[in-house]
């Protein structure tokens, strides 16, 4: 498998490739919109001005060699903070192939390089994908429904797009980045 890395990404990159992915139920189902919403490209537009005017917030595009297959964003970015990372693999078949991992490997080294404390991570318990690569990821679990999450994140953060009785867990990997390469390679 070639190389997997993150390229930041500007307003340019919202194209009928990326409202394709978000429109795909096997990712809108894991978003926090729950495939409510059709995405289009005006609607993408509008998203991505929103989020990457936020301090501390970064979007990225994941790349596999010179091709786009996902995007990760990181919230929170900044020395003495908590990071959350989320991310979408949009292109099919490069699903279940470690790409994933790889990225979420990237985007703690971001997190390094500006001096988080840690990064975390907030998914539904039934996202087994997600939660096999936060694991590879050398990320183990924080807790669950039972916590607020309060520890590493605001927990308006935590719950964003939350169901009532949906079931989250929460994955964190302080960074400890040295030994997270070791368990990665």
């Amino acid at each position: 498998m070639p190389r997997v890395t993150l390229r930041p990404l500007s307003e340019k990159d919202c194209d009928a490739r990326w409202v394709r992915w978000l429109n795909d139920p096997a990712v809108s189902q894991w978003l926090a919109s729950r495939g409510k919403i059709r995405w289009t490209l005006p609607r993408l537009h509008r998203w991505f001005r929103a989020h990457a005017r936020r301090p501390g917030t970064r979007i990225y595009g994941i790349m596999v060699g010179r091709r786009r297959v996902g995007t990760l964003k990181i919230k929170g970015l900044g020395s003495e903070r908590w990071a959350s990372v989320g991310l979408m693999i949009g292109e099919r078949r490069w699903r279940g192939r470690g790409v994933g991992a790889a990225a979420i490997h990237e985007a703690v080294t971001v997190a390094e390089r500006v001096g988080n404390l840690g990064v975390w991570a907030g998914m539904r318990s039934d996202n087994y994908a997600s939660f096999w690569a936060f694991s590879k990821a050398a990320f183990g679990l924080a807790c669950d429904d039972q916590c607020s999450g309060d520890e590493f994140a605001h927990p308006a953060d935590v719950f964003e797009g939350r169901k009532a009785g949906e079931r989250r867990v929460f994955l964190r990997l302080k960074v400890v980045v040295p030994l997270a390469r070791k368990v990665l390679r």
